[in-house]
């Protein structure tokens, strides 16, 4: 089970993700978790993928991770419509490594940084096919070495790359900020 957690929205190559389900094995499915996927019914009925793709409400965000937990790997389908795009780091990214799914991931500047920094994943190129395909493929092929391995990777990226972790660094920025301001302040005159 694939899973693209996230709304539909320009800047994802949800088309070409279609095109890959249907040249992989019966047994792949992809879910589509988020907003506005209803919109690809025709294209999902037009490529006879109506029980392998299936479209899923969203849901709450504190649900996300746990939600998408049993899924067998991430699909971070962006691709570089704009500069924004270029160098996203999307919340489904950091959900898929929190879930601990391994990734298929676009090399766009940011996420190919922290992928390629823990490991957590194969490159694809969003836009073609058979990009997609070759990367499920090599997922799937994976010795039971490499795939514990992997696991491994994604849960030290898991805990590194958590919110708990990131909130301390705010704080800590937030303190030495305001520390060096109230330094900085002017005495008040008597």
């Amino acid at each position: 089970l694939l899973v693209t957690i996230g709304n539909a929205k320009d800047g994802r190559a949800i088309e070409w993700a279609l095109d890959a389900m249907q040249t992989l094995p019966e047994h792949v499915h992809l879910a589509l978790l988020g907003r506005s996927y209803e919109r690809f019914a025709g294209e999902i009925a037009g490529r006879g993928l109506e029980e392998r793709v299936h479209v899923v409400p969203p849901v709450r965000p504190s649900e996300v991770v746990p939600f998408v937990r049993s899924a067998d790997a991430a699909l971070v389908l962006y691709y570089a419509l704009s500069v924004n795009i270029e160098y996203c780091l999307p919340n489904g990214f950091f959900q898929a490594i929190a879930a601990e799914l391994p990734l298929l991931y676009p090399e766009l500047t940011e996420i190919r940084r922290l992928s390629e920094t823990y490991g957590v994943g194969l490159p694809i190129v969003p836009q073609e096919a058979a990009s997609i395909e070759a990367g499920v493929l090599a997922l799937l092929s994976q010795s039971c070495d490499e795939q514990q391995a992997l696991r491994e990777r994604l849960a030290v990226a898991s805990d590194a790359l958590s919110w708990e972790r990131e909130e301390l660094t705010l704080r800590d920025m937030l303190n030495h900020l305001t520390r060096a301001r109230s330094d900085s302040a002017p005495a008040p005159a008597n």
